[in-house]
């Protein structure tokens, strides 16, 4: 649908991507730096890296955009980050899946979120929402991680020889089934990687206890009706 490529700089303002399929991501972005803004990308399907996005050596930003029901067979339901630098700012990451990486896969690089939601979100191996590998770095501030699942590690965050900053952030309900027993793990996984997790809630608390971390029920005001707000008497 759309290569960007040779240092370009688009901008995508209320534009609505749905139900495109393609072998490889729909919005292929080597080295260009595109912008997002107020989007929709909705039920888009590859078979290979990137349900939505395949992004190789460039700069990304999206703003108050929606990502529904994208598939990537292979990895990254949303995104494929191939040393690029992104970020995502209230933005809502729902129902996405792929074999590793539900919302995205980031080999090296780095993925900043601000005020974002990930929920319902699914991997087949790692990351139910993310997998982060080869030295990425993630940084998460007020974001809601919330029944993302994974079948073998990390059903909210992957980290393999990465790295995760978070702040003021929910992981709560997140599950990988190989592990079910640790509730901690299933929403931060770290193999070979650091993990910062200050004035945030996690269940399972055990390792990153201290740093003003809690791990209370966070009262979301409707689950069943997806409304992750949280409601008067949350913690």
């Amino acid at each position: 649908v759309v290569l960007n490529d040779l240092l370009a700089a688009p901008r995508f303002v209320d534009c609505v991507f749905q139900g495109n399929q393609s072998v490889n991501a729909i919005i292929s972005n080597g080295r260009g730096s595109p912008y997002f803004l107020r989007c929709v990308f909705q039920g888009n399907h590859c078979t290979g890296f990137g349900g939505v996005m395949q992004n190789d050596f460039a700069t990304l930003a999206v703003e108050d955009c929606q990502f529904l029901d994208n598939i990537s067979d292979l990895v990254g339901g949303v995104f494929y980050n191939n040393q690029t630098a992104m970020t995502a700012t209230r933005s809502v990451f729902l129902r996405n899946r792929s074999g590793n990486g539900g919302v995205i896969q980031l080999t090296g690089g780095s993925f900043t979120s601000f005020s974002s939601l990930f929920a319902d979100n699914r991997s087949a191996l790692d990351g139910g929402a993310i997998q982060a590998i080869s030295g990425a770095s993630v940084t998460l501030n007020n974001v809601t991680m919330t029944r993302n699942t994974a079948a073998r590690n990390g059903g909210g965050v992957s980290l393999q020889q990465s790295s995760l900053v978070a702040v003021n952030s929910i992981f709560w309900d997140n599950r990988h089934l190989d592990q079910a027993g640790n509730l901690e793990g299933a929403q931060i996984h770290n193999n070979s990687g650091t993990v910062n997790v200050t004035y945030s809630d996690i269940q399972g608390l055990s390792l990153y206890a201290g740093g003003n971390n809690l791990a209370w029920d966070p009262l979301f005001t409707d689950r069943l009706a997806d409304n992750f707000t949280l409601n008067r008497r949350s913690p």
